[in-house]
């Protein structure tokens, strides 16, 4: 459920850069709709099975509808009650005929109703963010193969390192959008279950036909069904939160880089050009990478959700004493956070703009010190791994002293490399870069395509 708020000067970041669909997903109207909607086909199961007058099932399927509901009224009286459902009853019966008042609800609780429309709203918002998953993977596949050659330097604790590809880099990405992608649908499969177990999870007030009653709301709603309650088990709840923050950390993570190589003076990528974006209310030149900010802004705010949810959890006994409700707000908070990232990130990765000669710069502005790793591999057969190793860090710190190559320094202290056609080019020490994009795309298309 989330609760109605006010408009403000200033609107959350994710009703700025969010996603229609899911806001709609998620909105006061659909929560509302949901609702009727569960009510409606436990009164057309409970017709069918004559655990109520199929004529009231009818009346309840015609009458029960969402313009005689005044969500103001609704919002309210939840204030005085505390929960939703007493107050939707309450309207239903105010304005629907008497037949419908005297069947209405039969036999369930407000968390039934409450968590099955919950669990119809996950079911679609991931099934939704699956398809922007599978977007995001397969721009990352094809710039993956497509810069699967792309000299560029690697980077650890934001130093130089060592060769790699641009190609190797998408793929790391790719391989984790994978992986998100398996957690994804284990996820919302589980989620994505019809709760209808009464007060206290017996199903005691549905009467003997209670299973049969819950398998056919399943089949009606689209979800599926356990025969253990969850109203006390909100442990799939806090994966669905989980894997929406993880999804939403990666897509961060891409952000953060982005903006890290679209410095000036490392000038590697740079989000798409257009009028007006990125512009500053003073600087003319600035072109700042807003889109990868707000991917970064969202993410954090997509993973501060989780602990809240890891909290709900621990409700006791058979229902919640205010864990409960923390999972009104925390979890489509969650999902939208999360949905609105992937956007925005298929946003920057289809539109980002490479510079392979601003990498083949970067990664030769010490020289061949980027090669330091393959000079002491070089020496070691000779004089020990870690005497090579000791020789190529003094050179080191003399060639950069020194201004001199890293090479020339070696040869300095008396050590000698192989002379070997090529040796000190970045391509000839890049390893598995190609083989790992080939096994991340292939393992995307897999997965993708399952």
């Amino acid at each position: 459920m989330t609760p109605p708020h006010s408009t403000t000067l200033l609107q959350p970041l994710v009703e700025v850069f969010g996603d229609p669909k899911l806001a709609r997903i998620f909105s006061e109207e659909a929560v509302i709709e949901n609702w009727l909607e569960v009510e409606r086909c436990l009164a057309a199961v409970q017709g069918e099975l004559g655990v109520i007058p199929p004529e009231a099932a009818d009346a309840i399927r015609h009458e029960v509808t969402s313009d005689k509901i005044d969500a103001a009224t609704l919002w309210k009286e939840t204030a005085i009650v505390g929960y939703p459902i007493v107050p939707l009853i309450a309207q239903v019966t105010r304005t629907c005929s008497e037949e419908v008042g005297r069947y209405f609800h039969w036999g369930a609780t407000t968390q039934d109703i409450m968590d099955s429309a919950l669990a119809m709203q996950l079911a679609e918002a991931l099934a939704y963010i699956e398809t922007l998953v599978l977007r995001l993977g397969s721009s990352l596949a094809r710039l993956a193969d497509e810069h699967r050659a792309t000299l560029m330097v690697g980077r650890t604790h934001a130093q130089h390192a060592v060769p790699i590809t641009l190609g190797s880099k998408f793929a790391v990405w790719l391989s984790e959008l994978s992986r998100h992608l398996v957690r994804l649908r284990g996820a919302r499969s589980r989620a994505a279950t019809v709760q209808l177990f009464g007060a206290a999870g017996t199903a005691a007030a549905l009467g003997p036909a209670s299973r049969e009653t819950r398998l056919r709301l399943a089949k009606r709603l689209e979800l599926s069904v356990t025969d253990v309650p969850w109203q006390s088990a909100r442990d799939t709840l806090a994966e669905v939160a989980f894997v929406a923050a993880a999804l939403s950390a990666t897509c961060g993570k891409i952000g953060r880089e982005v903006i890290e190589l679209s410095r000036p003076e490392i000038a590697e990528l740079q989000e798409r050009e257009a009028t007006g974006r990125g512009a500053s209310s003073t600087m003319p030149q600035k072109r700042n990478p807003i889109t990868s900010e707000a991917i970064v802004a969202m993410s954090v705010q997509a993973i501060h959700q989780v602990p809240s949810l890891l909290f709900a959890m621990q409700g006791g006994h058979e229902r919640a004493a205010g864990e409960w409700q923390i999972e009104w707000d925390a979890l489509p908070t969650a999902i939208s956070l999360a949905g609105a990232s992937v956007v925005r990130a298929c946003e920057v990765i289809e539109g980002i703009q490479v510079f392979p000669e601003r990498m083949r710069s970067n990664a030769q502005l010490e020289g061949d010190l980027i090669m330091a790793e393959k000079m002491m591999m070089a020496l070691a057969p000779a004089i020990g791994r870690t005497r090579a190793h000791e020789a190529v860090y003094e050179a080191c710190l003399d060639a950069r002293a020194n201004g001199m190559s890293l090479t020339d320094a070696l040869e300095k202290s008396g050590f000698s490399l192989p002379a070997t056609e090529g040796m000190l080019e970045p391509e000839s020490y890049l390893g598995e870069a190609d083989e790992v994009v080939t096994v991340a795309v292939e393992a995307w298309r897999e997965i993708s395509t399952d």
